[in-house]
């Protein structure tokens, strides 16, 4: 029987890798194959004891890996020269590229900014290997309008399915946001669960709430609405930086002299989910803004309009189209949703409150309470 003697006809390289990402970052390497250098797959999913045999087996001259605390001990144990992709932990002996996070979160928070909107939000993941990104875009969004909201994932996700159960606690925070507000999402999947809870709260995605998401995968951002803005991730320089280093390393028989790598992006790809359809909109967006910031006033209607140039007629009817409610209810709503948060949350007496929360009196108050939470201002402090 023939056997194959795999000992030592090349050098040979290891991508352990999950297959969506070999996908992606394949292309960066294909022009370094040739006669004494080819790259050899192993799935990321695999039993780690699996790996380990496999690469045993194989004796790789180095190693190309998707971080994963499961494996990193195994790869550390065989010593070979190893780069990490998708690591933002930098470990001792090891190369690792990376998308650049910091541009990433710098492009994002320009391009919410460039659309008018005042108030950012992040939603990731509660990751380690993540905390850069939401660090960088807090670093370059205004402190005080910033609002972070990280889920819970599985360690592995095998399948390509990204449908998630609806959660509570998501929906409510997203409720609690000041609107209009940029929400700026780690990658497309989370992108696109946010777009999905936006329209079961009934939440106009991009005149409230505008989407913009890392990597760009078409198969997410194009087959949602509306389609997704994101940020696309340069995945053949991850992969051609990646070769290169590792077999730099190899040739030289000595780590780099640098070992962190950020990528820039590709592009920004502008879709729908960030993008107002005329200028109309834009001033609706800036009444809506006055009302969030002025509210507590016991502003009117007319006040609005002295300070946004639309006919009132037209606000009345974009704020019905874009927002499904009157200008005098969004005032209303948020008049409402502050005197309700303060019954909860504070012992100030309901008088007090029916003024700091922008009503003509307590009685107003009572009766717009009592219409919309079907309790009154007593009763609900109660229940708190």
């Amino acid at each position: 029987m023939y056997i194959c003697d795999i000992s030592k006809k090349q050098d040979r390289i290891a991508v352990i890798i999950s297959p969506d990402l070999m996908r992606k970052v394949s292309k960066g390497f294909s022009s370094f194959v040739g006669k004494n250098l080819e790259f050899w797959q192993l799935d990321l999913y695999r039993n780690p004891e699996d790996i380990y045999s496999r690469l045993s087996e194989w004796n790789p001259s180095g190693i190309i890996s998707e971080f994963h605390p499961y494996i990193s001990e195994i790869l550390f144990s065989l010593n070979k020269p190893t780069v990490f992709i998708q690591s933002q932990l930098l470990i001792e002996g090891t190369c690792q590229v990376n998308a650049d996070d910091l541009l990433n979160a710098k492009i994002a928070v320009q391009h919410f900014q460039e659309n008018g909107y005042k108030h950012f939000a992040y939603y990731g993941i509660f990751d380690p290997l993540a905390e850069n990104l939401k660090y960088s875009f807090k670093e370059f969004a205004p402190s005080s309008s910033v609002f972070i909201f990280e889920d819970k994932i599985k360690t592995f996700r095998r399948g390509i399915e990204y449908w998630k159960r609806p959660n509570k606690k998501f929906a409510e925070w997203i409720q609690s946001l000041p609107k209009p507000i940029g929400i700026f999402a780690a990658h497309d999947p989370l992108a696109r669960n946010l777009m999905e809870t936006c329209h079961d709260l009934n939440i106009k995605v991009p005149e409230e709430i505008a989407i913009l998401s890392a990597n760009n995968d078409p198969i997410v951002c194009e087959m949602t609405y509306p389609q997704i803005s994101a940020i696309e991730i340069d995945w053949k320089e991850v992969g051609k930086k990646a070769a290169e280093v590792v077999i730099d390393w190899i040739q030289n028989k000595k780590i780099p002299a640098v070992q962190d790598y950020p990528i820039p992006p590709k592009a920004l790809i502008k879709r729908s989910s960030t993008q107002l359809s005329d200028g109309q909109d834009l001033r609706v967006r800036q009444a809506i803004d006055y009302i969030r910031e002025n509210f507590q006033k016991g502003i009117h209607v007319n006040d609005i309009l002295q300070q946004v140039p639309i006919h009132r007629r037209t606000l009345e009817r974009k704020f019905k189209e874009l927002l499904g409610r009157s200008p005098k209810e969004e005032i209303l709503r948020h008049q409402k949703n502050f005197a309700l948060d303060l019954l909860k949350t504070t012992q100030t007496d309901i008088a007090s409150i029916s003024e700091l929360a922008g009503f003509s009196s307590p009685g107003q108050m009572a009766t717009h309470l009592k219409s919309e939470f079907h309790r009154t201002a007593t009763q609900i402090r109660k229940e708190s």
